[in-house]
Protein backbone atom coordinates (compact mmCIF):
# COMPACT_ATOMS: atom_id res chain seq x y z
CA UNK A 1 0.00 0.00 0.00
CA UNK A 2 2.82 2.40 0.91
CA UNK A 3 4.35 1.90 -2.54
CA UNK A 4 1.08 2.92 -4.22
CA UNK A 5 0.87 6.08 -2.10
CA UNK A 6 4.48 6.98 -2.88
CA UNK A 7 3.87 6.36 -6.59
CA UNK A 8 0.77 8.58 -6.59
CA UNK A 9 2.64 11.37 -4.78
CA UNK A 10 5.56 11.07 -7.21
CA UNK A 11 3.22 11.37 -10.21
CA UNK A 12 1.48 14.38 -8.66
CA UNK A 13 4.81 16.12 -8.02
CA UNK A 14 6.06 15.36 -11.54
CA UNK A 15 2.81 16.73 -13.02
CA UNK A 16 3.08 19.89 -10.93
CA UNK A 17 6.69 20.44 -11.95
CA UNK A 18 5.76 19.95 -15.60
CA UNK A 19 2.91 22.47 -15.35
CA UNK A 20 5.14 25.07 -13.68
CA UNK A 21 7.88 24.51 -16.25
CA UNK A 22 5.46 24.83 -19.16
CA UNK A 23 3.95 28.03 -17.74
CA UNK A 24 7.35 29.55 -17.00
CA UNK A 25 8.79 28.77 -20.42
CA UNK A 26 5.67 29.93 -22.23
CA UNK A 27 5.69 33.24 -20.35
CA UNK A 28 9.33 33.78 -21.35
CA UNK A 29 8.47 32.98 -24.97
CA UNK A 30 5.47 35.31 -24.93
CA UNK A 31 7.54 38.09 -23.35
CA UNK A 32 10.20 37.76 -26.06
CA UNK A 33 7.46 38.03 -28.68
CA UNK A 34 5.77 41.01 -27.02
CA UNK A 35 9.07 42.90 -26.79
CA UNK A 36 9.96 41.83 -30.35
CA UNK A 37 13.13 40.18 -29.11
CA UNK A 38 13.02 37.82 -32.07
CA UNK A 39 16.56 36.50 -31.54
CA UNK A 40 15.59 35.16 -28.12
CA UNK A 41 12.22 33.98 -29.43
CA UNK A 42 13.77 31.99 -32.29
CA UNK A 43 16.33 30.41 -29.99
CA UNK A 44 13.70 29.40 -27.43
CA UNK A 45 10.94 28.19 -29.74
CA UNK A 46 13.30 25.77 -31.51
CA UNK A 47 14.95 24.50 -28.33
CA UNK A 48 14.74 20.85 -27.30
CA UNK A 49 13.04 21.88 -24.07
CA UNK A 50 10.15 23.62 -25.85
CA UNK A 51 9.75 20.69 -28.21
CA UNK A 52 9.57 18.41 -25.20
CA UNK A 53 7.01 20.59 -23.38
CA UNK A 54 4.69 21.47 -26.26
CA UNK A 55 3.22 19.80 -29.35
CA UNK A 56 4.88 20.93 -32.58
CA UNK A 57 1.56 22.36 -33.78
CA UNK A 58 1.52 24.83 -30.87
CA UNK A 59 5.09 25.89 -31.58
CA UNK A 60 4.44 26.35 -35.30
CA UNK A 61 1.32 28.36 -34.46
CA UNK A 62 3.20 30.81 -32.26
CA UNK A 63 5.98 30.96 -34.87
CA UNK A 64 3.38 32.14 -37.37
CA UNK A 65 2.39 34.94 -35.02
CA UNK A 66 6.03 36.03 -34.88
CA UNK A 67 6.27 36.05 -38.69
CA UNK A 68 3.16 38.25 -38.85
CA UNK A 69 4.74 40.69 -36.37
CA UNK A 70 7.89 40.80 -38.51
CA UNK A 71 5.95 41.25 -41.73
CA UNK A 72 7.88 38.40 -43.34
CA UNK A 73 5.51 37.43 -46.17
CA UNK A 74 7.45 34.36 -47.32
CA UNK A 75 7.60 32.91 -43.81
CA UNK A 76 3.96 33.80 -43.12
CA UNK A 77 2.87 31.92 -46.23
CA UNK A 78 5.12 28.96 -45.41
CA UNK A 79 3.89 29.02 -41.80
CA UNK A 80 0.25 28.93 -42.85
CA UNK A 81 0.88 26.05 -45.24
CA UNK A 82 2.74 24.20 -42.48
CA UNK A 83 -0.24 24.49 -40.12
CA UNK A 84 -2.66 23.39 -42.84
CA UNK A 85 -0.73 20.13 -43.17
CA UNK A 86 -1.54 19.11 -39.60
CA UNK A 87 -4.43 16.88 -38.61
CA UNK A 88 -6.44 19.38 -36.55
CA UNK A 89 -9.43 19.43 -34.26
CA UNK A 90 -12.49 21.39 -35.41
CA UNK A 91 -11.58 24.29 -33.13
CA UNK A 92 -8.03 24.37 -34.51
CA UNK A 93 -9.34 24.30 -38.07
CA UNK A 94 -11.65 27.24 -37.38
CA UNK A 95 -8.77 29.22 -35.92
CA UNK A 96 -6.18 28.38 -38.60
CA UNK A 97 -8.54 28.66 -41.57
CA UNK A 98 -9.79 32.08 -40.46
CA UNK A 99 -6.27 33.26 -39.65
CA UNK A 100 -5.18 32.25 -43.15
CA UNK A 101 -8.24 33.85 -44.72
CA UNK A 102 -7.85 37.17 -42.87
CA UNK A 103 -4.15 37.33 -43.71
CA UNK A 104 -4.60 36.69 -47.42
CA UNK A 105 -7.47 39.18 -47.65
CA UNK A 106 -5.38 41.82 -45.88
CA UNK A 107 -2.38 41.03 -48.07
CA UNK A 108 -4.64 41.35 -51.13
CA UNK A 109 -3.85 37.90 -52.49
CA UNK A 110 -7.09 36.89 -54.24
CA UNK A 111 -6.09 33.34 -55.17
CA UNK A 112 -4.91 32.39 -51.69
CA UNK A 113 -7.88 34.21 -50.11
CA UNK A 114 -10.29 32.14 -52.24
CA UNK A 115 -8.51 28.92 -51.26
CA UNK A 116 -8.80 29.88 -47.57
CA UNK A 117 -12.48 30.81 -48.05
CA UNK A 118 -13.12 27.37 -49.56
CA UNK A 119 -11.52 25.81 -46.47
CA UNK A 120 -13.77 27.87 -44.20
CA UNK A 121 -16.76 26.55 -46.13
CA UNK A 122 -15.81 22.98 -45.22
CA UNK A 123 -16.33 23.71 -41.51
CA UNK A 124 -20.13 23.69 -41.68
CA UNK A 125 -20.22 26.84 -39.56
CA UNK A 126 -22.87 29.02 -41.27
CA UNK A 127 -22.17 32.23 -39.34
CA UNK A 128 -18.40 32.02 -39.89
CA UNK A 129 -18.87 31.15 -43.56
CA UNK A 130 -21.30 34.05 -44.10
CA UNK A 131 -18.92 36.53 -42.46
CA UNK A 132 -15.93 35.27 -44.47
CA UNK A 133 -17.94 35.42 -47.70
CA UNK A 134 -18.98 38.97 -46.95
CA UNK A 135 -15.40 40.06 -46.24
CA UNK A 136 -14.22 38.33 -49.41
CA UNK A 137 -16.91 40.02 -51.48
CA UNK A 138 -16.14 43.48 -50.10
CA UNK A 139 -12.34 43.44 -50.07
CA UNK A 140 -11.44 41.05 -52.89
CA UNK A 141 -14.35 41.15 -55.35
CA UNK A 142 -14.98 44.86 -54.55
CA UNK A 143 -18.74 44.43 -54.17
CA UNK A 144 -21.03 46.89 -52.42
CA UNK A 145 -24.26 44.90 -52.20
CA UNK A 146 -24.21 44.74 -48.40
CA UNK A 147 -24.72 48.48 -47.90
CA UNK A 148 -28.47 48.45 -47.22
CA UNK A 149 -28.40 45.62 -44.67
CA UNK A 150 -25.39 47.16 -42.91
CA UNK A 151 -27.03 50.57 -42.73
CA UNK A 152 -30.04 48.94 -41.10
CA UNK A 153 -27.91 46.96 -38.65
CA UNK A 154 -25.79 50.02 -37.83
CA UNK A 155 -28.71 51.78 -36.10
CA UNK A 156 -29.04 49.22 -33.30
CA UNK A 157 -25.44 48.06 -32.82
CA UNK A 158 -23.18 48.88 -29.82
CA UNK A 159 -20.37 51.35 -30.55
CA UNK A 160 -17.60 48.78 -31.09
CA UNK A 161 -19.69 46.85 -33.62
CA UNK A 162 -20.78 50.14 -35.21
CA UNK A 163 -17.15 51.06 -35.72
CA UNK A 164 -16.48 47.90 -37.69
CA UNK A 165 -19.70 48.25 -39.67
CA UNK A 166 -18.85 51.87 -40.46
CA UNK A 167 -15.48 50.80 -41.82
CA UNK A 168 -17.06 48.11 -43.99
CA UNK A 169 -19.56 50.69 -45.25
CA UNK A 170 -16.68 53.03 -46.06
CA UNK A 171 -14.95 50.35 -48.14
CA UNK A 172 -18.17 49.52 -49.96
CA UNK A 173 -18.88 53.14 -50.81
CA UNK A 174 -15.29 53.33 -52.08
CA UNK A 175 -16.00 50.28 -54.24
CA UNK A 176 -19.15 52.00 -55.48
CA UNK A 177 -17.24 55.16 -56.37
CA UNK A 178 -18.99 57.35 -53.79
CA UNK A 179 -15.96 59.13 -52.28
CA UNK A 180 -18.03 61.45 -50.10
CA UNK A 181 -19.88 58.64 -48.33
CA UNK A 182 -16.69 56.59 -48.13
CA UNK A 183 -14.89 59.40 -46.29
CA UNK A 184 -17.93 60.06 -44.10
CA UNK A 185 -18.11 56.49 -42.81
CA UNK A 186 -14.34 56.24 -42.53
CA UNK A 187 -14.39 59.17 -40.10
CA UNK A 188 -17.29 57.59 -38.21
CA UNK A 189 -15.34 54.34 -37.87
CA UNK A 190 -12.24 56.19 -36.61
CA UNK A 191 -14.33 58.01 -34.01
CA UNK A 192 -15.98 54.83 -32.77
CA UNK A 193 -12.95 52.55 -32.85
CA UNK A 194 -10.39 55.09 -31.60
CA UNK A 195 -12.33 57.60 -29.48
CA UNK A 196 -9.19 58.90 -27.72
CA UNK A 197 -7.44 59.66 -31.01
CA UNK A 198 -10.58 61.36 -32.28
CA UNK A 199 -10.63 63.62 -29.18
CA UNK A 200 -6.98 64.54 -29.66
CA UNK A 201 -7.61 65.35 -33.31
CA UNK A 202 -10.37 67.74 -32.25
Amino acid sequence: MIYIIVAVIAVAIATLIMQVLKRTQFNKLARALQTQDFETFDRMVDSKLMKYLYPQFNLDYIKLNSYVMRGDEKKIDAGIQQLLNYKMSLKQKEDVYMKAFNYYVGAEKPGKAKQALDLVKTLEHPAMEAEAQRIYDIFIVKKYNYIDEMLEAFETQPDDAKGITAYLLSVQYENKGDKEKANEYLEVSKTLLNPEEAKQAD
